[in-house]
């Protein structure tokens, strides 16, 4: 069955169509209120980390802390800096890449 509806009503429904999936893309990438998105972060972050960041995120875990510590020292006398660190982003199990994210996000 067909419907036939007006062009306001048409410009109306894919009005309403358009805003959901902006909002689904914006969910989606996680963008914040000033545009930025938490990809964005997450790669500034690669380029430009602190020295300490590990011993920051990890600060409830002095062991662990230490041994990624030495795991990322380890990959950095490997690689350049920046790839360092994607590298050793990797290398986190998902608990310890959720904290990660989550200091990223919240910087």
């Amino acid at each position: 069955m067909i419907t036939k509806i007006t062009l306001s009503e048409f410009k109306k429904l894919a009005s309403q169509i358009f805003t959901e999936e902006a909002k689904t893309l914006k969910e989606n990438f996680l963008f914040d209120g000033d545009g930025s998105s938490d990809v964005k972060k997450a790669i500034l972050f690669g380029f430009n980390f602190p020295p300490d960041f590990i011993n920051v995120v990890w600060a409830d875990s002095p062991a662990l802390a230490d041994h990624l510590n030495q795991k990322f020292e380890q990959i950095l006398s490997k690689n350049d800096s920046s790839s360092a660190f994607f590298k050793f982003y990797l290398e986190l199990d998902n608990d310890n890449q959720q904290m990660m994210d989550e200091y990223i996000k919240n910087r």
